[in-house]
């Protein structure tokens, strides 16, 4: 986090949001549902927060937001070799807001919304 003024910070946050990887052999029982599956996803988020006053802090960050999938199964049982697969990437744009409320020194609560990517 880097402090801009007495009030204003500025934070970066560089993350896998969620990801997975499968990979079945092509005898195994499922196969008909799955081979391979194969997600990625990388976040870049910078953000602002700003001191309103002593009780009340807000924030607001921009996602950028780059997703890559595979899947892939088995076809038919009458041609054991046949399979099929689909690949993809998206890349989105996307945001988020927060709020911190200070009610006592051993009491506050947040509130956050992330948009939809």
């Amino acid at each position: 986090m880097l402090s801009l003024s007495e009030k204003l910070r500025f934070a970066f946050a560089f993350n896998a949001p969620f990801g997975t990887h499968t990979d079945y052999d092509e005898n195994f029982v499922g196969r008909f549902s799955s081979l391979e599956t194969k997600i990625k996803t990388i976040n870049v988020n910078p953000s602002l927060g700003y001191k309103i006053n002593d009780s009340i802090n807000a924030g607001f960050g921009i996602n950028y937001q780059y997703f890559d999938a595979t899947l892939s199964g088995a076809v038919s049982p009458l041609a054991p070799k046949s399979t099929l697969a689909i690949e993809g990437d998206s890349k989105k744009w996307g945001y988020n807001l927060g709020a911190m409320f200070n009610f006592t020194v051993h009491s506050r609560l947040g509130i956050s919304y992330r948009s939809k990517i």
